[in-house]
């Protein structure tokens, strides 16, 4: 049974995900106890450590290591939900958790690391839900964005992500080819300036699809209290 503060934090990402018309996803035990190792080794070794374990340590977990290099990690939040916001603050760490065909996830925070396993969970059934549309966030009228990007790694932006605003994503189906894409951002008529990376120009070469996603970082930060405009305009399989 997840404390209160794991409760939390499937909490949070579930209001998440029922808001884009996603499945909600469960609490896995199990996945949970070997995040709650590898945060606790992250904690003893640093940063470096994120995602893998040295079996030359003595505390080294296999199943502990296989956790850490199948989750996506938030470091500094106080709570698991502050964890999961900050990780929909980005835009590799937030495509993962808004799979539609995520199922369960293994959740834990040790300190101030949070570590949501994702890979595990990945089995529901595809027939289950019939993924045709983009999944875009923030989602429409989205309000309490957050307004900037404290930027992620790996890092591949040659940019101060602090001085910019959070990202904008529209993530397609496996199999959807997405190609012509252009974007338009503006806020109270005028258009606002941006970096863009999509399946064609991806942002890092260890997703040479971009994740299927179509990712956009204002180049300022957003302003509170202010509507924002975006328009996407692309070419899905040739269509």
């Amino acid at each position: 049974t997840p404390d209160e503060d794991v409760e939390g934090g499937i909490v949070y990402l579930n209001e998440v995900r029922i808001r884009l018309g996603l499945p909600v996803v469960d609490y896995d035990e199990a996945t949970s106890r070997h995040c709650a190792r590898h945060g606790l080794y992250i904690n003893r070794h640093g940063r470096a450590y994120a995602h893998h374990e040295d079996p030359k340590h003595r505390d080294y977990d296999e199943k502990a290591a296989r956790a850490g290099a199948q989750s996506v990690i938030s470091m500094g939040p106080k709570t698991c939900a502050g964890g999961c916001r900050n990780l929909l603050n980005t835009f590799l760490h937030r495509i993962p958790l808004l799979q539609p065909r995520l199922e369960t996830v293994g959740l834990a925070r040790v300190g101030a690391v949070v570590l949501y396993e994702y890979r595990t969970g990945r089995t529901r059934d595809p027939e289950a839900y019939e993924w045709t549309d983009p999944i875009l966030y923030p989602p429409d009228e989205a309000r309490d964005v957050p307004l900037n990007w404290p930027g992620e790694s790996p890092r591949f932006y040659r940019f101060n992500p602090l001085r910019g605003g959070s990202p904008i994503t529209a993530t397609f189906p496996p199999g959807a080819k997405v190609t012509d894409a252009e974007f338009v951002l503006s806020r109270g008529g005028r258009s606002m300036a941006f970096y863009i990376w999509t399946p064609e120009d991806p942002a890092h070469e260890m997703w040479p699809d971009n994740m299927n996603s179509v990712s956009v970082f204002p180049k300022v930060m957003l302003a509170p209290d202010t509507e924002y405009g975006c328009q996407l305009r692309c070419r899905v399989s040739g269509e």
